[in-house]
């Protein structure tokens, strides 16, 4: 018996095959999950977990260097010029009895004085001073001059020097003057006898005369031409 499909009844069949087949596939296939947008978190290291680890980061934090201050370049000519008002400046009592406080100055450019208080005083005027270290070197034949303001209610006496920083203390210029209540400057020069290293030599004030009230600023030195 010949069975004889007509066009209508194939494309009915291959149609109901295709279908069974999508079925098929379907079920095997497993739902792709939901597209969400995601932000990536920052990579961090995660923060110490116990006391030890805590202190060795504070350690660390501590041992890391501060960047240094930088000190703003001096004038042309000028081997010295501190801050009155500067730690680097030394009070020397040998004898005697005194203080230091730094007091605002109405001198222009210097808006700060150092003011030593003589409350009692030694054997030599020189028991009592205060100092600063001479960073520059200098060159024989150089001619250089200090010069410092300074004023005294009491009307005291001091000594400006320069002299060797150790013993035995060979001076280079050495100028006594007796202060007044108004701010007065002072200056003294010299011509440099010898060479003299970085540090060897010291500026300083002695000023163990009298009771009294002593006020300094403005301190230079410089090479004159």
């Amino acid at each position: 018996m010949r069975v004889i499909l007509k066009p209508a009844g194939l494309f009915f069949i291959i149609a109901a095959f295709a279908l069974l087949a999508a079925l098929a596939v379907g079920r095997n296939r497993k739902p792709a999950p939901p597209m969400t947008a995601t932000t990536a978190a920052p990579v961090t290291s995660p923060p110490p977990t116990n006391a030890a680890a805590i202190k060795a980061a504070a350690d660390a934090a501590r041992a890391t260097p501060a960047p240094a201050a930088s000190r703003a370049p001096l004038p042309p000519g000028v081997l010295l010029m501190p801050d009155i008002a500067a730690d680097d400046w030394k009070s020397l009592t040998a004898q005697g009895k005194s203080s230091v406080k730094i007091v605002p100055a109405d001198v222009p450019g210097h808006p700060h004085a150092r003011r030593i208080t003589i409350d009692a005083i030694g054997d030599q005027h020189w028991d009592i001073q205060v100092a600063h270290t001479l960073d520059a070197p200098f060159k024989k034949g150089q001619k250089i001059r200090l010069t410092f303001w300074g004023r005294s209610k009491d009307s005291c006496p001091i000594a400006a020097t320069v002299e060797q920083s150790d013993p035995p203390y060979d001076k280079i210029v050495y100028r006594e003057v007796k202060l007044t209540p108004e701010w007065k400057q002072f200056s003294e020069e010299w011509v440099q006898q010898t060479d003299t290293p970085s540090g060897w030599a010291k500026v300083d004030f002695q000023v163990g005369y009298k009771v009294g009230e002593i006020e300094l600023t403005g301190v230079i030195i410089r090479l004159v031409k």
